[in-house]
């Protein structure tokens, strides 16, 4: 029982986790590289959603220009590797929620805004301009982020077997005689 549970976790490594943790953990660390290769751009697209109140929230807006994209290269990294893999795609959970309602505050706003997610490089959203098409990019994204979060990153991750407490996960502590 115990060899059949091990092949199935070596499959669903292989076909689900692994290739989550490196298209996802790739797609972050390319969108943060587009965001801190031009600061300006992506602060602009971050006033353009007028979320955040310019006169008040001057200092958020510097704060969130540099340091959500280290946060999506850094968790982007972690998840290529596979270390820490539930923080990390708990965080970018997180991110993808927030951006999914500020996305749908736009549309429902009725604003001609741009999103600023990844540069020049919209796809699979024709055009800049957001649409429900950029709602549906990030929860595809939200998935596998969510999946990660709660299935850890597999026997292939470098933080397998070790995710709980030093043990294997699912194996039974130590039995105790005291």
């Amino acid at each position: 029982m115990s060899e059949r549970i091990g092949a199935l976790r070596l499959v669903e490594s292989v076909l689900l986790q692994a290739p989550f943790r490196l298209i996802l953990g790739g797609l972050f660390v390319f969108a943060a590289w587009v965001k801190l290769s031009n600061p300006q751009a992506f602060a602009f697209a971050i006033k353009a959603f007028d979320i955040i109140p310019v006169e008040s929230g001057e200092h958020v807006i510097k704060v969130m220009t540099f340091a959500l994209p280290w946060a999506e290269g850094i968790c982007g990294v972690l998840l290529i590797l596979g270390l820490f893999t539930r923080p990390a795609a708990a965080l970018l959970s997180l991110q993808l929620l927030v951006f999914i309602g500020a996305i749908i505050s736009v549309l429902a706003r009725e604003m001609h805004t741009e999103c600023g997610c990844f540069g020049k490089y919209d796809w699979p959203c024709e055009g800049a301009k957001i649409t429900m098409c950029h709602v549906w990019r990030d929860v595809a994204m939200l998935v596998p982020a969510v999946y990660l979060t709660i299935r850890g990153g597999g026997v292939l991750a470098l933080d397998w077997p070790r995710e709980r407490g030093g043990r294997a996960r699912g194996a039974a502590p130590e039995d105790s005689l005291d």
